[in-house]
């Protein structure tokens, strides 16, 4: 979902010649920080999850794959919430397909395991690990 998004975007930003403007908004310094946030978020969220998927399927499950899944559904989320933002209205006209994606990438929030039940398994994780360190 969000890379269709930001596939989406990067074809408005393309297409979009504002007539105060007189330039592609693709071509604006705002709109390639912004494209580069977006990629930065999304190809740090895919490398997580490829590197989970990869030691399971190699048959050591990563401890910290919660944490991964976490840590990409944020990103995703972040990535199109910026989309969104930037492009204002256009983002939210029904006619366009951002908005769609910026409903669904809200589900990666919500499906099992939830974000609070994922980091409280690593919460409680990482205190029992250190609990043999401190003495009382």
């Amino acid at each position: 979902m969000a890379r269709a998004a930001q596939d989406w975007f990067h074809r408005f930003a393309h297409d979009r010649v504002p007539a105060n403007l007189g330039r592609q908004i693709a071509t604006t310094e705002r709109f390639k920080a912004a494209a580069g946030e977006i990629e930065a978020l999304l190809s740090t969220a895919e490398r997580l999850l490829l590197d989970a998927t990869a030691r399971f399927d190699a048959g050591t499950p990563p401890p910290d794959a919660l944490a991964a899944r976490v840590i990409a559904g944020r990103h995703a989320v972040a990535a199109v919430t910026l989309a969104t933002r930037l492009l204002g209205n256009p983002a939210l006209s029904r006619d366009n397909p951002l908005e769609r994606h910026f409903r669904d990438v809200q589900s990666a929030l919500v499906h099992a395991p939830q974000e609070d039940v994922a980091l409280q398994a690593l919460g409680t994780a990482a205190l029992a690990a250190a609990a043999p360190i401190r003495s009382h």
